[in-house]
């Protein structure tokens, strides 16, 4: 079963630095861990500004961002610490998905760096776009 991945980009600096730290070590994450379906959770620091931040979730399958579990934690579910701090963040991203190639594996956490790109594709230009993907672009 192909693996689901949850990306989230923040700019945190409109908040405390250390109540923001405590809230994302001591409830954000745990929350997440104990998730059924979450498998790691990672916080990528910026270089150039270490106050914009992405988060990846690798999952079990994207279909767990619409579980029970999940959805106990989620959007009008956050606890009130979650609503006040989120509230002041600035967000910049948030893509859910579901890995395509190989679509199987986990992010291995043994490197200091991550890349993404991210675009919409037309309905009509997915399998091409896929093909693409899959057989020039990945090789290459």
């Amino acid at each position: 079963m192909a693996k689901g991945l949850l990306t989230a980009g923040f700019n945190s600096s409109t908040v405390d630095e250390s109540e923001f730290n405590d809230w994302y070590d001591t409830e954000h994450l745990p929350e997440r861990k104990r998730c059924p379906g979450f498998i790691n959770c990672v916080r990528w620091i910026g270089v150039d500004d270490p106050k914009v931040a992405i988060a990846t979730y690798d999952l079990e399958s994207h279909g767990v961002l619409a579980s029970p579990p999940y959805q106990a934690i989620a959007r009008e579910n956050l606890s009130p610490w979650s609503k006040r701090l989120t509230a002041k963040l600035k967000r910049l991203l948030r893509i859910e998905g579901e890995q395509l190639i190989p679509g199987d594996q986990l992010m291995r956490g043994t490197t200091q760096h991550l890349m993404i790109f991210a675009c919409n594709v037309k309905p009509g230009a997915v399998a091409e776009v896929r093909k693409w993907y899959a057989e020039e672009h990945i090789p290459t």
